[in-house]
């Protein structure tokens, strides 16, 4: 979109940034950037509208996406027939989940938009080739009425491999531009102005609180208060690639080269290797999924939710390079400087089809690239930008360059080597000898008589104590006690059910959270049953209704509906075990357990069996 013929940049993405034509506001992307008329040509759609409000939810892929509700004001291009339609970015927050998807458009509550749209399914549709399909109507500070893209995170080269400079255009000039040339004349290329500070007043539609800068949190990209940072260094966290038989030596160059750069400081504790070919496809970022619990580089990967493929012909160069993001489920953990940090718990880095190939990127730029979207992929900010993606304001706590990896408009040459911000940034976020945060315990939880529970784990390497918590509703989780041992007794009412999880601590941290187990204190008659040996009486039945009622309370439940309420002297009939095993599915579903999975039937007439009350007194321990 670039005034020029020529396409313009390749902008360097990471797990917070895409490499595209575009980029976003916290991360950025990496970018050939096409030409303004390419840009026009490539769109299914050019619409002025304005966003009317954003909300997250899981698309049909289980992706978690945001959706931006825009009005529409004119068409310019393409059959948009509706006043209002949806646009879809990957990326947001869901609940405890979060997926950052770096290079996606973000919207603003009432901003008029100039947008290139794409329609990726029949009535869905995306902004075209990332953030590059997004402009923003603005004003200067000299009054210059202006159509502004998301600057800030637009990063990479010209086709001349130049470093990209993202321009401002008058508003007026370049919508008659993209109304002649979307009507197929040659527009006026005459809209180029001067860079003046803009004037902005709206609100972001999903709000971010931005902290002082204070290092080491000040390298970082923001997210709510907190930056992101891994939490296990110095053990290795591991990238596999994938899909590399394109060009398997450039992949690999590049893939090595960004995972080494950041390894090799010898100020840091990071820790990245290569764990060789992906066993499984992966998860596409912007596609499916919420991460699949690897940490991939993908090559050669079809972003069809984000864009259309790259293109390395001379006549129509450009496009998407790729991006990346992270994954964390807002777990958090005590950082250097006693400065708290959201956890990444997966990175990964999707390059586009056709890049692997094309020459007029070369090896060197390519490996710079992928450098920078580790560096995204590890927690960093551009170096250029503040956390809020506005340019760089220098300070005692806040360092700022034009000349780093993490640049927003990455230099040419680099090869990937990390320069003297790059450098303060990892040894500031991940300094070596900070003692790493311990694993997460495995627990197990059992009522010990009608008012205790032991909560039993394994000591975890390294911790020095460790939280454990109940849950006793359907409530939050709270805090019992914190100890130095690897097991405790708490003290519970009796026909009551808990939930217990533990975290594990150390000078480096807070574990994550460790599995949860449920515990009932209903203390059962003739324990175990044994089968062919043990007759089920009517007691046993009362007991396990007390204990699947109890369970019930805990999803918030109320108790459950049983034949025969008052069992005494009653035969235990196949209805009993039936009804017992429907009540505690549903009070499992409520607490995110699982139900079924029942070895006999309980189908009418069936012979009630020893097993089957053992399996339902187990499965509430």
């Amino acid at each position: 979109m670039s005034a020029s013929h020529r396409p313009s940049f390749l902008a360097v993405t990471s797990w917070c940034t895409a490499l595209l034509v575009a980029t976003s506001s916290a991360f950025a992307a990496s970018y050939v950037v096409t030409t303004d008329r390419e840009t026009v040509r490539r769109a299914d759609a050019i619409v002025i509208a304005s966003a009317l409000s954003s909300y997250p939810q899981e698309g049909a892929n289980g992706a978690i996406e945001t959706v931006t509700v825009i009005s529409i004001e004119e068409v310019l291009k393409g059959s948009v027939s509706t006043p209002t339609i949806e646009i879809h970015e990957p990326g947001g927050r869901l609940g405890k989940r979060i997926r950052i998807v770096a290079g996606a458009p973000t919207f603003k509550e009432g901003d008029r938009l100039l947008l290139f749209l794409r329609e990726y399914a029949p009535g869905k549709w995306a902004s075209s080739d990332f953030a590059l399909g997004k402009f923003s109507f603005e004003s200067d500070d000299v009054g210059e009425k202006l159509l502004v893209r998301q600057e800030g995170d637009i990063n990479g080269w010209d086709v001349d491999m130049k470093q990209h400079r993202e321009g401002r255009r008058a508003a007026a000039k370049f919508l008659d531009f993209v109304r002649t040339e979307a009507k197929g004349g040659m527009g006026r290329q005459d809209y180029a102005v001067a860079k003046h500070p803009l004037v902005v007043s709206r609100k972001t539609l999903v709000p971010r609180s931005l902290i002082a800068s204070t290092s080491p949190t000040s390298y970082t990209f923001p997210n709510d208060v907190l930056g992101y940072r891994w939490n296990v260094f110095p053990a290795a966290v591991t990238y596999y690639y994938y899909n590399i038989t394109a060009n398997p030596t450039n992949a690999l160059a590049a893939m090595n080269g960004a995972l080494g750069s950041w390894t090799n400081d010898t100020g840091s504790n990071v820790n990245l290797v290569n764990g060789g070919t992906d066993p499984g496809p992966g998860t596409p970022l912007g596609a499916a999924g919420n991460g699949d619990g690897r940490n991939s580089f993908r090559f050669e990967i079809d972003l069809t939710l984000v864009a259309g493929p790259f293109s390395c012909n001379a006549n129509s160069y450009g496009g998407v390079v790729g991006f990346g993001g992270v994954n964390a489920n807002f777990g958090t953990h005590l950082g250097p400087a006693g400065e708290m940090f959201n956890t990444i718990t997966e990175g990964d880095v999707d390059m586009n089809l056709n890049v692997l190939n094309c020459t007029l990127l070369g090896v060197g730029n390519m490996t710079s690239a992928a450098t920078h979207e580790a560096g995204h992929s590890i927690g960093f900010r551009h170096s250029d930008k503040n956390r809020d993606g506005s340019a760089c304001t220098p300070s005692v706590t806040n360092e700022c360059s034009s000349s780093a990896i993490m640049t927003s408009v990455v230099p040419n040459g680099l090869a990937g080597a990390l320069q003297t911000w790059d450098i303060n940034a990892v040894r500031a976020v991940y300094p070596q000898g900070v003692t790493p945060a311990p694993a997460a315990p495995v627990i197990s939880a059992t009522a010990a008589d009608s008012t205790h529970v032991s909560i039993a784990w394994s000591a975890v390497t390294g911790a020095t104590s460790y939280d454990v918590y109940r849950r006793a509703g359907p409530g939050a989780f709270g805090l019992v006690i914190n100890t130095g041992s690897a097991g405790y007794a708490d003290t519970v009412s009796s026909n009551a059910a808990y939930l217990y999880k533990v975290v594990a601590k150390n000078t480096g941290g807070s574990s994550p959270d460790s599995n949860i187990d449920l515990a009932t204190a209903v203390i059962y008659t003739d324990d175990p049953l044994v089968s062919t040996t043990t007759t089920i009486k009517a007691v046993h039945l009362t007991q396990l209704r007390t204990a699947v009622d109890a369970v019930r309370a805990l999803a918030g439940l109320a108790v459950g509906s049983y034949t025969d309420p008052t069992p005494s002297g009653v035969t235990v009939k196949s209805v009993h075990v039936t009804q017992l095993r429907t009540n505690l599915d549903a009070a499992f579903t409520g607490i995110g357990f699982a139900g079924g999975g029942y070895t006999n039937s309980a189908a009418a007439g069936t012979t009630v069996r020893a097993l089957d009350f053992q399996e339902i007194r187990n499965r509430m321990r």
